[in-house]
């Protein structure tokens, strides 16, 4: 736990894995930096986030909140060799939900029909290796890979931008 001059604070757990940083009012945001997942949800603020040796910097979402969330499913670590899965999202809402105001607080029993829908999140993610070594693909509600998504290479790091107009909320992404 530690505060700020505001009083505000952010906590973090004794492992400094998981942080619920609430040090910029309304703003707050819940980050996990473990060794086989890196997480935010919340409010992104035009904030990057520095998760050990990977960097999440979500861009302009509807609501200025999102959830972006790097999970190794082989491999120990994100300098690979590994594969992952990246999955992003934002605003959410069933089609037709009848919101009972403005300020969409409650929809009382109106929930609306399927399908759900879920704003695709504009990101960019940063891995500990150089560009080459990585491979990123848009998966489809199957988890059939789309059309290979380009990695580029910034300072010797892998950069990979996500969102539109892969039209998805999963990912996955191999490092050699």
């Amino acid at each position: 736990l530690f505060l700020s001059g505001e009083g505000i604070c952010a906590f973090v757990s004794d492992s400094n894995q998981l942080t619920w940083d609430v040090t910029r009012k309304d703003k707050g945001v819940v980050t996990v930096n473990s060794p086989r997942t890196k997480m935010l949800a919340g409010f992104i603020a035009s904030r990057s986030f520095t998760l050990g040796d990977v960097v999440i910097a979500p861009r302009a979402t509807r609501q200025d909140w999102c959830t972006i969330s790097l999970t190794l499913t082989k491999g120990e670590s994100f300098a690979g060799p590994c594969r992952m899965l990246l999955v992003a999202t934002g605003y959410t809402e069933n089609t037709a939900m009848g919101w009972k105001n403005a300020s969409k607080d409650t929809v009382g029993r109106d929930w609306g029909r399927a399908p759900s829908l879920v704003e695709v999140v504009p990101a960019e993610i940063t891995l500990p290796v150089p560009a080459a070594k990585v491979s990123a693909w848009p998966l489809d509600e199957r988890g059939q890979r789309g059309e290979k998504l380009t990695v580029k290479e910034s300072a010797g790091k892998a950069v990979i931008q996500i969102g539109p107009p892969s039209k998805t909320v999963w990912y996955e992404v191999g490092v050699e």
